[in-house]
């Protein structure tokens, strides 16, 4: 049985390309957290209109909350535009080179998560517009009435 040659270590290009990399992608993660506290802010907002309805105190004062809606799509954007960046990483590394069979398998199933991702990310904007646009619609009509 022959014995396989070691691979070769990286090259200073090759290792500085993985580093830019990584700064990239900490970029995008620092996104994902900045999204992640408006969603925070968004719930803390909801918990506070709750309870002031269940103070039954003012109900003037219950309607001095923010709009949502705009932090949440603000926050659900941040987090499609990292989910496309992390895809196209994973979708690039298919094209890769590779040294074994389980780094193939590994980034092919790292891209079919990364699919997975972007898709719940898109299919959460789309909700997000469609809760929207009905809760509008809901309050156009009982404003003509």
């Amino acid at each position: 049985m022959p014995n396989a040659a070691a691979p070769s270590p990286p090259t200073k290009e090759t290792l500085q390309e993985q580093l830019a990399l990584i700064d990239r992608s900490q970029k995008f993660v620092l996104l994902i957290i900045i999204a992640i506290s408006l969603s925070y802010y968004v719930t803390t907002i909801q918990k506070d209109q709750i309870k002031c309805l269940l103070c039954e105190e003012d109900a003037a004062l219950c309607e001095d909350f923010p709009d949502t809606f705009p932090i949440s799509l603000l926050s659900s954007t941040l987090v499609l535009i990292s989910v496309i960046y992390f895809f196209i990483i994973s979708d690039r590394a298919l094209c890769d080179p590779k040294d074994t069979c389980v780094q193939k398998r590994s980034d092919s199933y790292n891209n079919t998560a990364s699919l997975f991702v972007l898709l719940a990310a898109i299919i959460r904007i789309i909700n997000l517009m469609m809760v929207w646009k009905s809760q509008r619609q809901v309050s156009e009509s009982s404003d003509t009435i």
